[in-house]
């Protein structure tokens, strides 16, 4: 499998040194694992990584998920030639391993377009918060973009290796990030591929590193300046057509 795995972190717990033993069990070779300006007291987690054969790249302060996604594809494409792509994956428990290899396996099949590992958002285990999060920004998703996506904030994601250069060219440093790769994909008609996975929130989600407000600006910023240029040109579209209307049939009268 000649796919490498991407796992971003930001001060990790016990999890992602198990997430990555059991990668390595499973016979994954080709780990790429960003430290993107973790606390001092977390860097025995990141030198175990490396001790069990990942590549480790160090971010010098905080820089946030987007930039580390991309420092991480940089450094795949550097240390592993000729991948047929990456797979993008968090470390604090919330991606299964048989999930991700499935995603990876499905990747292998893939030369065009992005696959992305969906959950079930209806089960009792899943908290309010975050099952209203995924449903407004599906519907968001679907009427700024045209494109219905059941899961547009999972971090479970393959890239084919023809969508490098793309996904290194989408704006965004933080949490944006990925959803101006679903967005830029749908505006270039790039296909989004869906693998149903299972939908896991340790400790109700609370290691997550999310900020509700601050990153939920972010996330809807690209879109909702989308949507507004493309209302924009629509009544101006309008205006014109009613303004032409109005001035050609008095042209005709005085012929």
């Amino acid at each position: 499998m000649n796919i490498a795995i991407l796992i971003p972190s930001l001060d990790p717990n016990e999890r992602l040194g198990t997430l990555v033993s059991a990668l390595r069990q499973r016979g994954v070779t080709q780990l790429v694992v960003i430290d993107d300006g973790s606390a001092a007291r977390t860097q025995p987690i990141f030198d175990l990584c490396a001790f069990l054969g990942c590549i480790v790249v160090h971010h010098d302060r905080n820089r946030g998920k987007g930039e580390a996604l991309r420092t991480g594809l940089r450094a795949a494409r550097e240390h592993f030639p000729n991948l047929a792509g990456v797979v993008t994956a968090d470390g604090d428990g919330q991606h299964r391993v048989n999930d991700i290899l499935r995603v990876a396996h499905a990747l292998e099949t893939t030369a065009s377009g992005l696959i992305l590992g969906t959950r079930d958002f209806s089960g009792s285990h899943v908290p309010f918060r975050s099952r209203f999060g995924n449903r407004f920004s599906s519907l968001f998703f679907r009427l700024s973009a045209g494109v219905s996506c059941p899961d547009t904030q999972t971090g479970l994601r393959g890239i084919p290796a023809a969508l490098f250069d793309f996904a290194l060219s989408v704006s965004g440093s933080r949490y944006e990030y990925e959803m101006n790769l679903l967005f830029s994909a749908a505006q270039q008609h790039i296909p989004l591929r869906y693998i149903p996975i299972e939908t896991v929130y340790e400790d109700n989600n609370s290691v997550s590193h999310f900020r509700p407000l601050r990153d939920s600006a972010r996330i809807y910023a690209a879109p909702l300046r989308f949507a507004i240029a493309s209302l924009s040109s629509f009544f101006i579209d309008i205006l014109l057509f009613s303004l032409f209307a109005l001035l050609l049939p008095s042209r005709t009268a005085q012929a």
